[in-house]
């Protein structure tokens, strides 16, 4: 019996760590969306040292790599939680047949 809900703890937590990382690639989107408009009024403006350019790409660069590295890891904890939730589903099967057994063994015993 302790299995489903160790099954069902590991369970809890990757559906925790699968919402923080949601919660991080949301932020880290929002920040590439404001680095992007930057960027745009940059490219407007005339006076935009290139020094400065080359710095902003590189944190784009950056964010683009961590955005990407989240979402990898994301799709990793959707998968091992799929995983963990087809066994806990296939215990709790397993644990009805048994104690529909056990039901039936008590009844047929008990006349």
């Amino acid at each position: 019996m302790s299995t489903p809900q160790t099954l069902q703890e590991k369970l809890e937590r990757l559906e925790i760590l699968v919402d923080a990382l949601l919660e991080e690639r949301r932020g880290l989107r929002e920040d590439l969306k404001a680095i992007e408009a930057r960027m745009r009024s940059l490219g407007k403006e005339s006076h935009a040292s290139e020094v400065n350019g080359e710095e902003f790409m590189k944190t784009l660069d950056d964010l683009r790599r961590k955005l990407s590295e989240s979402e990898a890891a994301n799709q990793n904890f959707l998968r091992e939680r799929s995983q963990v939730r087809e066994r806990l589903e296939q215990l709790l099967a397993r644990l009805d047949m048994i104690e529909a057994k056990l039901l039936e063994q008590r009844a047929s015993s008990n006349p």
